[in-house]
């Protein structure tokens, strides 16, 4: 980022959340603590912009959805991407 504003300093940058993969559910408050301390950056800068794809990946019950997830628990399937598409397709769009 500190060289983005250093040598584009025009250039908006999104930083996507890191998301709830059901496989990486036991360093959740890791998880959650980066998050936060990620968003309360992008927050102080005026070019940088916190996407958050975490909070829409979970249910109702808080934990990940299971149908956005491939077997193995990390990666996504298309629904996952769909929701990952809604949440950065107003940034990209967003743009002079």
């Amino acid at each position: 980022v500190g060289k983005v504003e250093n040598e584009l300093p025009e250039t908006k940058v999104g930083f996507i959340s890191i998301k709830p993969s059901p496989s990486r559910w036991h360093l959740l408050a890791q998880l959650q603590k980066t998050n936060a301390l990620i968003k309360a950056y992008c927050d102080e800068k005026e070019n940088l912009t916190y996407i958050d794809v975490y909070t829409p990946m979970l249910g109702e019950d808080g934990r990940p959805i299971p149908s956005l997830f491939l077997q193995d628990s990390l990666h996504m399937t298309p629904k996952g991407y769909l929701i990952w598409n809604k949440h950065v397709e107003p940034f990209l769009k967003d743009k002079p």
